[in-house]
């Protein structure tokens, strides 16, 4: 569940420019990648449950201009908030208010539009697009 709750984080946590700008706004996931097929060590769950949450219960993510990742679910409910911090045009620290997680990620923009967000604690790789 621990993963469940950093790699949610992770998702509604993207900033790529000292002023946010780029990241403020609402974003689709496209995909959930585990391409290290790791496994949590309490249960080789964590990745399905995760990539479940992720594509079925998650309607968008939103980066305000206040630091704040809002997760939206898809009955327009709040899933989760969180706060993230922009460092560099590259990486991503986000902190899960409920039990103060704190992971990081790093970015890769694409000519697509697409943004690629890999948690280095489990090189799980979430996959953004803005809508």
């Amino acid at each position: 569940m621990k993963y469940i709750i950093i790699f949610a984080i992770i998702i509604v946590s993207f900033g790529c420019n000292k002023s946010n700008n780029m990241m403020q706004g609402k974003w689709s996931i496209v995909d959930v990648e585990n391409p290290n097929n790791n496994t949590d060590t309490l249960t080789d769950w964590t990745f399905p449950i995760l990539y479940y949450y992720l594509k079925k219960e998650v309607n968008y993510v939103e980066f305000t201009n206040d630091n704040k990742t809002w997760i939206i679910g898809k009955k327009s409910d709040t899933l989760e908030t969180d706060t993230y911090f922009v460092q560099g045009d590259s990486l991503l620290t986000l902190k899960n208010e409920k039990n103060n997680n704190v992971s990081t990620l790093i970015i890769t923009k694409s000519d697509d539009g697409l943004i690629k967000c890999e948690n280095q604690e489990n090189g799980n790789i979430l996959t953004l697009k803005k809508r």
